[in-house]
């Protein structure tokens, strides 16, 4: 999970801060059958990887997995430098009114790519954890798997969007100024950190521990620790992997997840060492920290764009670069 949001991450951050090229570099009537023949590239790619994986070694399909959804990366670095595909996509953007149209199509493309490794992964995935998928289930689960990575990012995008269009001037001067976009961020990390947990529970199909001396032995422990959480089923890799979290900070809203194989593995003792561990991170406010590390990273990115575009301007390379890229100082930059 954690390298799937590293991919993400990189996806976003070289979409989003990539200008819309004047016209693309390659021809539709080249570009569009060279992208087409390295997608078939990339899936023929995907089968033979799979195929290798023998049964009964999960460890050989994660690898295969990540080497895949690696190269998936790549794959669209070069459909948005090679392929310019933010050229094809800005009409969606309605002239500039809704960027996040035009992010969400590039979104919906890595998802694309994701899919053609997904489709090949299914045999193998249906051996190794023993569960039965259509070709079309076992794609839209990886999907909803990986949508609470992705979906606050795109609601944020949307609600500064939906700002910025609203015909008030007090408003707009606030959000273009150098503490307005952070304000916007900050409140909005503080709504997610508080609220997002049950929709990501649904998105994972999360299902309640029933009740049985597993679920009494914890809400004991829990009760000891002075303590309160839901406890759901978490049914990453059909629950076949031993290991547990927790979401949120309200308890209301916060979940405690263990999948079965955890339960069924350990004894009493070690139950509740596992507890105390995910109890811990709340009480230590990581979750908060998280947000802090966010909001850090949004105050030093935009911090840095000024004195990093002095930098680059004042370096002859920066010329040679647009030179070779044809294209002007504020493309690149932006």
């Amino acid at each position: 999970m954690y390298n799937n949001l590293i991919y993400f991450l990189v996806v976003i951050f070289v979409f989003a801060s990539t200008s819309v090229p004047r016209e693309p570099w390659l021809t539709p009537f080249l570009g569009v059958p060279l992208f087409s023949l390295m997608l078939f590239i990339y899936y023929q790619l995907a089968g033979r990887l799979f195929s290798r994986v023998r049964t009964g070694h999960a460890s050989e399909y994660f690898k295969v997995e990540k080497k895949l959804s690696i190269q998936a990366v790549l794959l669209f670095v070069g459909a948005v430098f090679v392929f310019d595909i933010k050229y094809y996509f800005h009409p969606l953007a309605f002239n500039g009114t809704l960027p996040v149209l035009e992010d969400l199509a590039g979104l919906l493309l890595f998802f694309a790519i994701l899919s053609l490794m997904w489709l090949q992964a299914k045999d193998v995935y249906q051996r190794l954890f023993h569960r039965s998928y259509t070709p079309f289930g076992f794609v839209f689960s990886n999907f909803k798997a990986n949508l609470p990575i992705v979906l606050p990012w795109l609601i944020l995008s949307f609600f500064f969007d939906l700002l910025q269009a609203l015909p008030f001037p007090g408003l707009q001067k606030m959000l273009l100024s150098s503490w307005g976009d952070f304000l916007v961020f900050l409140v909005f990390i503080v709504i997610v950190t508080l609220f997002f947990p049950p929709v990501v529970r649904r998105l994972w199909n999360c299902q309640p521990l029933e009740q049985g001396d597993k679920r009494s032995e914890i809400e004991k422990f829990c009760r000891s620790q002075d303590f309160s959480s839901e406890i759901y089923y978490w049914p990453l890799f059909e629950g076949q992997v031993l290991t547990a979290g927790i979401m949120g900070i309200i308890p209301r809203f916060r979940y405690l997840l263990v999948t079965r194989a955890l339960l069924a593995m350990l004894d009493k003792d070690e139950l509740e060492s596992v507890v105390a561990h995910e109890i811990g991170h709340v009480k230590n406010i990581h979750i908060g920290l998280y947000a802090l590390l966010f909001l850090g990273f949004s105050v030093l990115a935009g911090s840095a764009a000024e004195p990093l575009a002095v930098f680059f301007t004042g370096r002859d390379w920066f010329y040679q670069l647009l030179s070779l890229l044809e294209v002007s100082p504020e493309g690149l930059i932006a």
